[in-house]
């Protein structure tokens, strides 16, 4: 009796939601591992399993970079990008997770590689404040000064842009130059200026009373207390260069 034909799109959805098992069973049964669901995005089974759902609890297991892993040695293009220009890679930094990023990386995939809209792995994880990815990014050497398109938007300026302090450290102590002015004229800092204080104190060298008196100043307005001022001076020299732990 003859096996009964896989759905189409029944691998994405496996992908998606992280079950290896089912992943490896289905392309041992010989499922198309570069399958795309239909619609507008066009999802490949590679890009679901990378991203996933962030908001859905089943999507975070730790199979989820088996089925990354599962799905490149099964034949699926590990930088092939869905109809909405969106790669494995960026899918798995939008989502955060730094596990399917290494997966990704360690089988080949190219961490400077742009999306439909110009942007990078580096940059997305730097926009939305995915401290470990872009830990990871930076230790593979990707691009720390690439713009995202036209906008001349690079990592440093949307991290300060989105108040991701921790991200700006890292960029910083990457090299990145936080008085490079994007398409508008403007730098990191004054994207971060007036809404993200303790941002805006890493990207403008100053003196050590000057960042005492700023960084107190963003601990009351934000309820940090003693210990965010404490990590905050520890980012900066005494002659007001910042300074950061390199990354591990």
């Amino acid at each position: 009796e003859l096996e009964p034909e896989p759905v189409r799109g029944e691998l994405v959805r496996a992908a998606r939601a992280g079950d290896a098992w089912r992943v490896k069973q289905m392309l041992s049964d010989g499922a198309d591992p570069e399958e795309s669901e239909g619609g507008g995005s066009g999802e490949t089974a590679l890009v679901a399993a990378a991203g996933g759902n962030p908001e859905c609890a089943e999507c975070r297991s730790a199979s989820r970079s088996s089925c990354v892993r599962a799905l490149i040695k099964g034949g699926a293009c590990v930088d092939r990008p869905d109809d909405s220009g969106r790669t494995p890679l960026l899918a798995a930094a939008a989502s955060g997770r730094a596990a399917c990023v290494k997966a990704l990386l360690d089988l080949g995939a190219d961490e400077d590689l742009a999306g439909a809209d110009g942007a990078t792995a580096l940059g997305v994880a730097a926009e939305l404040g995915h401290s470990a990815v872009l830990r990871l990014l930076l230790q593979r050497g990707a691009d720390v000064e690439r713009p995202r398109g036209a906008d001349g938007r690079t990592p440093l300026m949307a991290a300060a842009d989105g108040g991701h302090e921790a991200c700006v450290r890292l960029l910083i102590t990457a090299g990145a130059r936080p008085a490079r002015k994007d398409a508008s004229g403007r730098t990191a800092r004054d994207l971060a200026q007036g809404k993200h204080t303790l941002c805006e104190c890493l990207l403008e060298p100053t003196t050590a009373a000057q960042a005492v008196s700023r960084l107190a100043a963003a601990a009351a307005a934000s309820k940090l207390g003693s210990r965010g001022v404490f990590s905050s001076l520890a980012a900066l020299d005494l002659d007001g260069a910042p300074r950061v732990d390199s990354p591990a």
